[in-house]
């Protein structure tokens, strides 16, 4: 059976001003290929003296490897006189996520010199190949305190929205697809409860979105895989896994507390920054396209040999790509700082390199008393400060990056008195009867008449 893909360039916004004017006349190449060689190249028509061009034409183009193959957008701006300008371009090569008659919608970043110069809107409808779409009803098996239930399940219009309800209608769960971050599936016989209403051990499929994870099954195993395929399609930072892997469970477990444990980024801004970074669009980052992020994004000068290793440790599929649960340990590693760490490891003695140690709440509170001056915190507020640092560590334990969470967050563990930060002194005298400390937050690094300052270095991965 052939395959084909129609592809509808629609717009683009924020692109680069090439001519005088402060405008451009972009126009698009499209080409397919498999990165050495281009082939089905097309031309969008010339929109003159805007940078939010609008397009809407539409181009078929037969795809024979859905796998190797990517569709390439490169974005010129038109000139009269020498050659044209290059804007930038994007790369489509997520065939897997299409769903079959639908018009599979995505905003791409242009990309030049390793930054992103704008955005390109299209659409990509499959022909012989894609997702089917099931039924929006059917039935389904969820894992409720250990004991399996069988459940019905109902999917939005749009297939992004899975509710699970009892069959009176009363709801068990509703999953946002586009939110889940990891889809791991778990074999039959894992330790997993059996199942009462069939009599047998089910296999799982694991979804986990930054807040919360969910368990369910399927009857058949047509099912099953329509599912995954279908979370992963819609979830633009899922990737699927098998527990089977070693390897694969080291990264779902460390992913299964907050994704930004221990980093002053939100899961939204990490989720963009991974996206923004994946300059091929085959939704996983490569090492040359992390050093582009670090050095390119955040103006972190690490070297080579250090940003390699840490890409490696992160890499636990051992495939040479990050998928964006490896990522989030990527941005832990690269902001685990010596001094927090010293402190995580004298309270709990020297960690293993394998080990996932936790700080429980007696050594917490412990810590708090002695060390942080709060000598009359309680056991709910111990509880609250954990869970605030890291999500499930009230009862799990903090882990290393929550606990530096805990410390570099001025909310959570300011570094003046609370109870200061209100004027609290006799404000009304004269200026010169008040003594005032100040300091800045450089140091000479030579002889005070001739030397250079060198300030304080703070990135935005880990506060100071």
């Amino acid at each position: 059976m052939s395959q084909s893909v129609v592809l509808k360039v629609i717009e683009a916004a924020n692109l680069a001003a090439a001519d005088a004017n402060g405008l451009s006349d972009p126009y698009v190449k499209i080409s397919l290929g498999d990165g050495k060689k281009w082939v089905s190249e097309h031309k969008t028509k010339t929109i003159l003296k805007t940078l939010n061009p609008v397009w809407n034409e539409s181009f078929e183009m037969d795809v024979k490897d859905t796998v190797k193959q990517s569709i390439r957008l490169r974005v010129y701006d038109h000139d009269r006189v020498g050659r044209d300008d290059f804007l930038g371009e994007s790369n489509f090569a997520s065939f897997h996520k299409l769903i079959q008659g639908r018009d599979n919608d995505f905003w791409l970043p242009v990309i030049r010199k390793g930054r992103m110069e704008g955005r390109i809107h299209i659409q990509v409808a499959p022909r012989g190949f894609g997702i089917v779409l099931k039924p929006v009803t059917g039935t389904a098996h969820h894992l409720q305190n250990g004991v399996w239930k069988s459940v019905n399940y109902t999917l939005n219009e749009a297939h992004d929205t899975f509710r699970v309800h009892q069959a009176s209608g009363a709801d068990v769960a509703t999953i946002s697809l586009t939110t889940v971050t990891s889809v791991e599936t778990i074999p039959a016989g894992s330790g997993l409860a059996s199942d009462p209403d069939a009599d047998l051990i089910r296999s799982t499929i694991r979804l986990k979105s930054a807040t919360a994870s969910w368990d369910l099954d399927f009857d058949t195993d047509d099912d099953r895989q329509w599912f995954v395929e279908l979370v992963e399609s819609l979830g633009t930072n899922s990737k699927s896994s098998s527990s089977s892997d070693a390897s694969s469970t080291q990264s779902n477990s460390t992913t299964g507390k907050a994704a930004n444990a221990g980093l002053a980024l939100s899961v939204d801004e990490l989720l963009q920054q991974y996206l923004s970074a994946d300059v091929n669009r085959d939704g996983m980052l490569g090492l040359d396209e992390v050093k582009t992020l670090v050095r390119g994004g955040y103006n972190f000068r690490l070297p080579s040999k250090l940003l390699a290793s840490l890409f490696k440790k992160a890499d636990h599929n051992k495939d040479d790509k990050l998928s964006f649960p490896e990522f989030c340990d990527f941005m832990r590693l690269l902001s685990v700082r010596p001094d927090v760490l010293s402190i995580f490891e004298s309270k709990l003695g020297k960690l293993s390199d394998d080990a996932e140690p936790t700080m429980k709440a007696a050594i917490f509170a412990k810590f708090l008393k002695e060390e942080q001056g709060l000598t009359s915190v309680s056991d709910a507020e111990v509880a609250r400060i954990m869970a605030d640092a890291e999500e499930g560590a009230d009862s799990a334990g903090l882990s290393m990056y929550g606990f530096a969470n805990y410390l570099a967050n001025p909310k959570k563990n300011p570094l003046l008195d609370p109870s200061k930060s209100v004027v609290y002194q006799d404000m009304t005298q004269p200026l010169p009867h008040y003594w005032i400390n100040s300091s800045h937050n450089t140091y000479l690094s030579g002889d005070q008449l001739k030397s250079k300052s060198s300030p304080v270095r703070c990135t935005a991965l880990a506060p100071c």
